[in-house]
């Protein structure tokens, strides 16, 4: 499925989604989880986007954000297991990132490395939000700037040619799912509808 430049869709997703950002907050301060513990540096790709951090003088561990990976074969996160599987991505990586105050992610591209020689057509990345996007909560997408996001709100780009970056100047965290997978028939009915 061919996604050309960036798309919102508004109220994709309308389920209370307070119990699991409760235990995503729980789990995270329990744990500790970061993002650090998936920089793979083998990848080259991966190297060159570190890079741009340290290049800056930056620390890209700190300022990226938290995230922990949504196992759908626990019930750890039920509400968004739903979402999950609604959204019908084979081969689906879920994974919640909370971007606090002061964090930020440079402008990059994608390179979906982890699924190999796959045909990129057959790849899709999408980031659900779980929080109201705030006035000071800057995401870009290409050109365009992303505003007024209401949890539940779906965004699907072009992940091999559209650049992106965020920043959060608010007073409020930012907590989205990102899922990235192979499109399926059921991942393209859900988009159509």
């Amino acid at each position: 499925m061919n996604i050309t430049g960036t798309k919102l869709y508004k109220q994709a997703f309308t389920q209370n989604l307070s119990v699991d950002l409760a235990t995503f907050h729980t789990r995270e301060r329990a744990t500790q989880h970061s993002h650090s513990a998936a920089i793979n540096l083998e990848n080259p790709h991966t190297r060159k986007h570190i890079s741009q951090y340290l290049n800056h003088g930056l620390n890209p561990v700190t300022t990226i954000g938290t995230r922990d990976i949504v196992d759908t074969n626990t019930n750890v996160y039920p509400t968004l297991n739903n979402i999950i599987d609604t959204v019908g991505l084979a081969q689906c990586q879920s994974v919640l990132i909370c971007q606090y105050p002061g964090m930020y992610q440079l402008r990059h591209t994608d390179k979906l490395a982890t699924y190999g020689d796959a045909d990129p057509d057959t790849l899709m990345r999408l980031m659900i939000f779980l929080t109201p996007q705030t006035c000071g909560q800057f995401l870009q997408w290409g050109d365009e700037y992303i505003t007024g996001a209401e949890p539940g709100d779906l965004l699907v780009w072009d992940w091999t040619t559209v650049p992106h970056a965020t920043a959060n100047a608010s007073d409020e965290a930012r907590v989205m799912l990102r899922l990235t997978g192979i499109v399926t028939e059921k991942t393209t009915d859900f988009l159509i509808k």
